[in-house]
This record gives C-alpha cells, sequence and structure tokens, in this order.
C-alpha cells in the first residue's frame, strides 16, 4: 500500500485536524501529534473492498487508542474499527453507526508502548477476524457484508504511532 513519495495513494479525513500528523518514514506511515492537535484518520482504498486481509506491523508508541477503520461508509462516519485500548489493557472490534458506538467483541490483550506487533485482520463476507503476532485475538460475525476503504487513527492528545509495511491482500 506504499508506493511513489510520501503518503502517495491515502487521503486524510477529518477537515477539522491538520494533515500534519501523518508523515511516511520509508515503509512506515508515522502518526505524531505531540502538538496536541487530535490526528486525522488516513484511508486507501473504496467501496469495492470487500474480501480482504490487511496486514501491518504497528507500534503503539504512546496512544490512548489505537486503530484499524474497515468497511468505512461513503462520508466516513459509519466503519467498523479493531481498537486497542491501552487504559483498558484490551482489544475490540466495534460498530460506529448512526447510532452511535457499540463494542461487538473485547478480548483482555496489553499491547506495550513501543513494541511493535504483527497485526493482521481479514475481512471475508460477514466474518472479521484479527490476529496478533499469529494468535487469533478476535472472531465475528456480523448481519451484513463488510465493505469498504480502510483508516488508521490515533486517538488522545499528544498521540504516536508507527504503522510499517501495511499491506492488503484482496480475494475473489
Amino acid at each position: 500500500l506504499l508506493s511513489g513519495d510520501g503518503l502517495t495513494g491515502w487521503r486524510v479525513t477529518g477537515s477539522e485536524w491538520p494533515p500534519s500528523a501523518w508523515t511516511r518514514d520509508g515503509e512506515t506511515l508515522v502518526c505524531d501529534d505531540t502538538a496536541g492537535t487530535h490526528a486525522p484518520r488516513l484511508v486507501q482504498g473504496d467501496s469495492t473492498w470487500a474480501q480482504y486481509e490487511f496486514k501491518v506491523q504497528a507500534t503503539p508508541v504512546r496512544v490512548s487508542t489505537m486503530e484499524i477503520h474497515f468497511g468505512l461508509s461513503e462520508d466516513g462516519n459509519e466503519y467498523y474499527s479493531l481498537n486497542y485500548l491501552s487504559g483498558w489493557g484490551a482489544v475490540a472490534i466495534s460498530r460506529r453507526d448512526a447510532t452511535g458506538l457499540t463494542k461487538l467483541d473485547v478480548v483482555n490483550h496489553v499491547l506495550h508502548f513501543g513494541q511493535e506487533y504483527d497485526v493482521v485482520l481479514a475481512i471475508r463476507g460477514h466474518s472479521i477476524t484479527s490476529y496478533i503476532n499469529g494468535q487469533l485475538v478476535n472472531r465475528l460475525t456480523v448481519d451484513t457484508p463488510v465493505s469498504g476503504p480502510i483508516g488508521l487513527v490515533v486517538w488522545g492528545k499528544h498521540g504516536v504511532a508507527r504503522f510499517r509495511e501495511p499491506k492488503i491482500r484482496h480475494y475473489n
């Protein structure tokens, strides 16, 4: 998913926030919001993304929540997310829709600041599965098939996270 220079192929959403929090360092996307401006979401893909596996080496450096959004709606207001909840010591799959945010599957799983994790998110129709360092973490089935682009998000003022070698593998 990294080609060309800088953030080529990625788009920043959340116009109320400056995109400068996101940069690229070689094969790594870096969110550095040390200015405390709240980082926007970095998005790749489109509405045709439906059957895929997203893989990234993620490092929470200093975050409240580090998220991978997927199945984003056209306006970006509805989506699923894989969340690392540092204050809870948990990893969750959540759904944001017009009624708010609902945690669908929460698993106790502590991630340590500064440590890199191999994260895999598999989307196959109604099935959502996540793995961290090869271990199954979340697995659930949802009512409607999931489709739409992916996004990277870091929440919490002064958040810093690194996403190295993001890759997508589409299934037929």
